[in-house]
């Protein structure tokens, strides 16, 4: 598990227009109901002052109050009410750490079984987790899903359930409750993936919502992002920012979707932001090389392989999830590198998992820019 420690006295630089903040000012940020549309702006005074309310994205806007009598660029943002997040370092070697989950991995030989997977998505997906030396089972119906479980139960300590949301919606929404409560107690991780087209309703929103409280998964992986998400179905948020995109802000919705769900939350829109409320950590990866979106279903593959990962552990998925972020971003390194055409691509990839699993030592010269946060 990784130990993390040694924090470091620094609070996350969030880039608002020209809002500069460090350590010397505080901002309180407490959330009201308002129907204007007015743009975010920051008016700086130099004494203590209550600022103008300012209308953000959809119905929530923000009181900003200071106490300090500093320059304006000496502030920091503490967003929701004093919620603070600090940059830590680990003892580990990531590197180590991340070896270490793999060959555990193929030594375990956990069973992955798959639900509501594409059939042109599904060959692809079951290579790459088997590459990675897990067994894996696409099933029907959730009902086949809970009898395999019951079946494999009896020779068979690891059992992980990877369950993928496209546009099923209503397929879902159908499912008893209870049949999803047994297949989670029954299993070593439940992990739900959520892609939604780039259009869609207000309501088919709002499915996403009911089916993650049906479901109630251990790990949730949003493909397309969580901003979208929360616009269509909390209004009421307070992490409803004008940029959307800013890395410190992804970090906040992943957090606060952690909390509301009580599970742990993985944001793989843009870098890729794993965060569990529980423990209060977050971990942040670079994004990954745009070129595997040339890859049909890569989303399906490397949500099966961190899905494997997890039945490694009944506790923090967060820990193994990060193991199995970081492989695939040395895999998804090592694809893009040796890429000679899109068609090279899947076979890469597949290439690089096999070849990660079988010698996890060789993710040790690869280098990437993991950070580690932790809520005070």
């Amino acid at each position: 598990m990784i130990k993390l420690c040694n924090i470091i006295n620094k609070s996350i630089d969030f880039n608002l227009r020209k809002l500069l903040l460090n350590s010397k000012r505080i901002y309180t940020i407490s959330s009201i109901k308002q129907s204007t549309h007015l743009p975010l702006e920051f008016k700086n005074k130099d004494y203590y002052g209550y600022k103008c309310t300012n209308r953000l994205i959809g119905d929530v806007t923000y009181n900003f109050k200071y106490y300090s009598k500093a320059k304006d660029e000496d502030v920091t943002a503490i967003i929701e009410s004093g919620r603070e997040f600090y940059e830590i370092q680990q003892e580990v070697n990531l590197s180590d750490f991340t070896s270490n989950y793999w060959r555990t991995l193929r030594v375990s030989k956990p069973v992955l079984l798959t639900f509501n997977v594409d059939k042109s998505s599904e060959p692809r997906m079951m290579d790459s987790v088997m590459g990675s030396g897990v067994h894996c089972k696409n099933v029907s119906s959730l009902d086949e899903l809970f009898e395999t479980i019951l079946q494999y139960k009896e020779h068979k300590d690891l059992i992980g359930c990877y369950f993928n949301l496209d546009n099923n919606y209503d397929a879902y929404l159908a499912i008893n409750k209870d049949l999803f409560e047994k297949i989670r107690l029954s299993s070593n991780s439940v992990f739900l993936d959520v892609t939604y087209p780039y259009y869609q309703s207000v309501d088919e929103y709002m499915k996403i919502s009911k089916i993650i409280n049906l479901v109630n998964p251990h790990v949730l992986r949003f493909c397309n992002g969580t901003l979208k998400f929360l616009l269509n179905t909390d209004l009421q948020c307070p992490l409803l920012k004008e940029d959307g995109t800013n890395e410190d802000f992804s970090m906040e919705r992943c957090y606060y979707i952690s909390e509301k769900y009580n599970l742990t939350v993985i944001d793989s829109s843009d870098n890729i932001v794993i965060s569990n409320h529980n423990n209060m950590e977050v971990v942040v990866f670079p994004r990954l090389p745009q070129i595997l979106n040339k890859i049909h279903g890569h989303n399906n593959c490397f949500g099966a392989v961190i899905a494997s990962m997890t039945t490694l552990s009944s506790d923090n998925y967060l820990v193994p999830s990060s193991a199995a972020i970081s492989g695939l971003d040395f895999v998804s390194s090592e694809s893009a590198k040796n890429a000679n055409g899109p068609g090279s691509m899947l076979h890469n990839m597949l290439d690089s998992i096999y070849n990660l699993s079988m010698s996890p030592d060789v993710i040790s010269e690869h280098k990437t820019e993991v950070k580690f946060y932790k809520r005070k």
